[in-house]
């Protein structure tokens, strides 16, 4: 039912709209002009209109409210009378008249409408009233064409066709809400409610075939609306039960086995690009920098960062979806992606940034409407160059985690990149760069909390404050440059963003208050032990899974790297999320099946004091070794495994052909199920040039082994931290040594065994002879013969040692006199004093060299 306000609103309208002293205040767009007369113009048609200049007094009449009925009667003090210039007024006439189809609330609000009808509708008279504020059709919004769309949007919005203002709204429109369109005599046509329809962003309210009102599985302006059953939307998120994924993230993505083609426009140079890493320390001041200088962006460890202006297209299997021209109407079939500059671009990633084809980060206009694509608002476009199913491991991979207790996955989506590079002058093509196949990944953001349910929010819908951050080089460990670490981060301050997302980038909340008050307890600047602090802001499952999944990925390269973490309101735990596996079951970061083991994140801090502390480790240790066991029974199963990557790798082949970019330049070639199910892996062949594609599973079956022995078996822990070399102030005669400690999985005594040593054989890897493998190789064990000195240490009767500092070992340069004329080096292994059994040498990375250290010699 309308309000009192609503109805005093209307009546002075209707009153208004008769005298001719309306004003237009936006309109709505359509991009093809109709052939014929609007129908409800008054050209020439009898059809319901008002008076040119009729003299009403203030109504009073009770209006009915009810769709479909007629707010002003025929003998009401509202109805218009005709005078000897206007169209004959009937009351019985029906006004034609378009539906609400769309309602977009969040980022860049918008509703839309379409007419259904065979004839183009005459908008004039028309308005569009939400609670006691209403819009008026008028100038471009003035006519809806047949079997168009029309969109009325945000008032902020700076997309071109939207520049005069006829079509911006002159009220925002809430996450819940009612809205009416009323014709020209003041009837009712069409009514939506909704609640919380902002919750998940990308998600919209909409009229379905039948007429009802629901939430959409993903936003679809211009186009016909898109439901699933699949979505649900929380108003609570409990953890009670533990970490979970919700499906509502993955209804927005493409159909599996669909290609979303981007396309991508860009100018060969411009004035209008941003060429700082923190651009808001800049005032948002531009630069000249051109499409080489975007690609050559070698490195995102510096200040400087070159982002250019663009327009992205977005297709689904040649299916127009994102700014397109001519998607207004409903049946067209001259769709183009249009030139209009509605994003900035920029090079992404760490290592891959050396491939010869880029990873871009692609983020839509704040200002554009549409202000998503299925709910993105930026697109991480990975290319994956070393991966060697092209993408197909980590897809699967991906799906698998979204199913996952104590986990989440992440929206992963097949995409294929063309880049067309434009003069800026003649605005003619130079080229078109088809860069072949992308793994298009959600963003982790606010947003993305949002679409996995992950996000408190109030019972009203309204979105409380989260904390999410990418981790580069952390651990929880206190650094001196934490000290000083602000409430909150300000964006303008250079040096100061610099340093923190050193080590880790903020994608929500700027507070650090949170994220200050568990480093703190872990470190002893709080007021509670560490193991309290474990207790009180993880999650165990979480972790166990997190380690558990890495290992038998055979990745290593998320131990304070390659992941994230996430905090909301309502909870004192952090979530680690995951993220980057592209090195998953293939040689190329493995530190061998020694890796295979929670004891590689020993040099973590806070694994580390996990598994110092008794209490933390009798309940982590086992807990890891049921998520390994849980994991191979489950969704890491061979079969399922191998199913999974062949499944997605049937949607790839087509980009591994011979002369398409993939193959001819980054050597990926397609996966062959058959030959992968025998293949067995070969450990000598040790890089990616040399390693087979086809030996994924074998590679699979080669960590499967190395889990056993060294997860299930409980061996003594491998020294993955290098060791420091350092001179005695003011004493030539003495050196010392600092040393990581290490702490066995089942509280075992350990010794850790230092051995100087010279004549190292090699200074890289070299091939092995047949009876070695690289893991033996990269874990280099010296010759006794050229031992200089070994000396065990008790790391529990030294006297300075904790869990969290080096421990120092203080040797005799007499000892080491071998050293004076050749190079010597320091490597270490642990023995369990219990068992006698020893671990592999030091990694040849971590091993130390000794050039003297402050000797006389």
């Amino acid at each position: 039912m309308l309000s009192s306000q609503t109805l005093q609103c209307i009546a002075i309208w209707l009153s208004a709209m008769s005298s001719g002293l309306a004003q237009p205040v936006g309109t709505a767009m359509t991009t093809e002009a109709s052939t014929s007369a609007p129908v409800n113009s008054t050209e020439g048609l009898n059809v319901t209109a008002y008076a040119e200049e009729p003299s009403l007094p203030i109504p009073t009449a009770t209006l009915n409210t009810t769709v479909g009925s007629t707010l002003v009667s025929e003998n009401s003090a509202l109805a218009p009378t005709a005078t000897s210039n206007s169209v004959p007024v009937s009351s019985t006439t029906t006004v034609l008249s378009p539906e609400l189809s769309e309602i977009n609330s969040g980022a860049m609000d918008w509703v839309e409408l379409y007419n259904p009808q065979e004839n183009s509708i005459d908008l004039s008279g028309f308005a569009l009233v939400s609670d006691d504020e209403m819009y008026y059709f008028t100038g471009d919004c003035g006519t809806i064409d047949a079997k168009h769309y029309l969109l009325l949007v945000d008032e902020d919005a700076e997309n071109p066709e939207y520049q005069n203002g006829n079509c911006k709204l002159p009220y925002g429109i809430k996450t819940s809400g009612h809205l009416e369109l009323v014709d020209p005599n003041g009837d009712i046509v069409d009514v939506a409610d909704w609640n919380n329809v902002a919750y998940v962003a990308g998600h919209s309210y909409a009229k379905t075939e039948s007429g009802d009102w629901a939430a959409t599985s993903t936003q679809t302006p211009f186009s016909k609306n898109v439901f699933t059953d699949e979505i649900t939307m929380p108003t609570v998120v409990d953890f009670s039960s533990g970490l979970y994924d919700r499906d509502i993230a993955y209804v927005q993505n493409p159909p599996f086995g669909s290609i979303t083609n981007v396309h991508l426009r860009v100018y060969s140079s411009s004035s209008e690009c941003e060429c700082w890493q923190f651009q808001e320390a800049h005032n948002d001041e531009k630069c000249d920098c051109t499409w080489d200088d975007v690609n050559e962006d070698e490195t995102s460890r510096d200040l400087t960062k070159a982002t250019m202006p663009c327009s992205v297209s977005i297709d689904v299997d040649d299916e127009p979806e994102f700014w397109y021209d001519n998607v207004n109407a409903a049946n067209s079939s001259d769709r183009q992606p249009r030139t209009d500059v509605n994003c900035d671009v920029a090079v992404r990633g760490g290592f891959s940034r050396e491939s010869s084809i880029k990873s871009y980060n692609i983020k839509i206009g704040k200002t554009i409407v549409p202000r998503t694509w299925r709910g993105l608002k930026r697109l991480n476009m990975v290319k994956m160059p070393w991966e060697l199913t092209g993408g197909a491991i980590t897809t699967a991979l991906y799906e698998q985690f979204a199913q996952m207790k104590h986990w989440n996955g992440m929206r992963t989506t097949v995409a294929n990149l063309t880049v067309t590079v434009v003069d800026p002058d003649s605005e003619e093509i130079i080229e078109v760069l088809n860069m072949g196949r992308y793994n298009l990944f959600e963003n982790i953001d606010e947003d993305a909390l949002d679409r996995h349910g992950q996000a408190a929010r109030t019972l009203g819908g309204d979105r409380l404050e989260s904390h999410v951050y990418k981790l580069n080089e952390f651990d929880f460990n206190w650094k001196d440059q934490y000290d000083n670490m602000p409430a909150v981060i300000d964006e303008t301050d250079e040096q100061a963003m610099f340093e923190f997302e050193y080590r880790l980038e903020a994608k929500d909340s700027l507070s650090t208050l949170k994220l200050q008050e568990v480093m703190k307890n872990l470190n002893d600047r709080g007021n509670m032990s560490f193991v309290d602090a474990v207790h009180k802001h993880f999650d165990m499952d979480n972790l166990a899974t997190f380690v558990a999944v890495n290992v038998l990925c055979g990745d290593i390269d998320h131990s304070a790297k390659n992941s994230y973490i996430y905090s909301t309101t309502g909870t004192d735990k952090w979530y680690m999320t995951p993220w980057d596996y592209d090195a998953s079951w293939q040689p190329i970061m493995d530190m061998g099946p020694q890796a295979s083991s929670p004891q590689r994140y020993q040099d973590h801090y806070l694994f580390r004091g996990i598994l110092f502390h008794d209490e933390l480790r009798d309940e982590f240790y086992p807990l890891y070794k049921e998520k390994v066991r849980e994991l191979q029974e489950g969704y890491f199963a061979r079969d399922t495994i191998e199913g999974l990557i062949t499944k997605h790798a049937n949607v790839l082949e087509p980009f591994f052909q011979s002369g398409k970019v993939d193959r001819d330049v980054l050597g990926i070639r397609a996966w062959d199920s058959v030959e992968s199910t025998t293949a067995e892996f070969d450990p000598v062949k040790m890089n990616y040039n040399l390693s087979p594609h086809t030996n994924v599973m074998g590679q699979f079956d080669f960590i499967t082994g190395a889990v056993q022995e060294f997860t299930y078996d409980d061996p003594p822990p491998i020294m993955f931290d290098p060791i420091f070399v350092e001179e005695v102030n003011d004493d030539d005669t003495k050196f010392k040594l600092y040393v990581n400690p290490v702490f066995s999985p089942v509280d075992n005594h350990l010794e850790t065994v230092i051995n100087i040593y010279k004549n190292r054989p090699f200074d890289e890897f070299v091939d092995p002879d047949d009876s070695d493998s690289i893991y033996e190789d990269r874990f280099y064990e010296p010759e006794w013969e050229d031992v200089v000195l070994a000396t065990t240490v008790d790391p529990s009767v030294v006297a300075d040692v904790e869990w969290d500092n080096r421990f120092v070992v203080e040797l005799d340069c007499e000892d080491v006199e071998e050293c004076a004329d050749t190079d010597c080096w320091v490597t270490s292994y642990t023995k369990d004093v219990v068992t006698g059994e020893r671990s592999a040498g030091g990694s040849v990375e971590k091993q130390a060299r000794f050039e003297g250290s402050g000797c006389s010699f």
